[in-house]
């Protein structure tokens, strides 16, 4: 309907995040810059936290864009993962690696291909949208990755892109581990 009467090459509002309709705001520019500079800085964790409908999943979408073929990446976009192993095998689905096995073999399947690929010279990023989700025990995996380091750097660093309740379970005590810088999306 809106093509025709518009001239339109596209849908206009797709459902899902078409990178190709970003528009560059201000308050998207700079959670990119910030989250860049994270990935730079070689931090093994960053946040990306923003109400309902502000654009975090289409800022995942853009931050992978930007780092193009220097970086591998997983985008965990469903959060809900009942526990490590699921977490792990999604991980590793991702990543077109085989997620078959237990939980000690997925975990040492995925440390094994982020050495090597930090050893060849590439970064590796986690993002996990609908990270509010996420629970305790998952965060603590997710920090493991984070702090999976080689030689002169991290072979993982890992993003967390959620709703504002996720700052809420970031600060429980147990969590105190986690160190994280935040870009805000307004």
């Amino acid at each position: 309907m809106y093509e025709k009467r518009f001239g339109l090459r596209h849908r206009p509002f797709p459902a899902t995040p078409d990178s190709r309709c970003y528009y560059p705001a201000t308050s998207h520019e700079h959670a990119l810059a910030h989250l860049l500079q994270a990935i730079q800085d070689d931090e093994g964790f960053a946040l990306l936290v923003a109400p309902p409908g502000l654009g975090k999943t289409l800022v995942c979408h853009c931050l992978l864009e930007r780092l193009g073929p220097r970086a591998v990446s997983a985008f965990l976009t469903n959060s809900h993962c009942n526990d490590r192993g699921a977490l792990l095998q999604a991980i590793l689905y991702d990543l077109s690696l085989p997620y078959e096995g237990n939980e000690q073999a997925l975990r040492l399947r995925i440390t094994e291909f982020l050495l090597n690929n930090y050893g060849a010279g590439k970064r590796a990023v986690l993002l996990v949208d609908e990270a509010q989700h996420v629970n305790p025990d998952i965060l603590e995996e997710l920090r493991l990755l984070g702090n999976l380091e080689s030689g002169q750097g991290k072979a993982c660093q890992v993003i967390l892109a959620g709703q504002p309740a996720l700052l809420e379970t970031l600060d429980r005590p147990e969590l105190s581990a986690l160190e994280h810088g935040n870009a805000l999306l307004k």
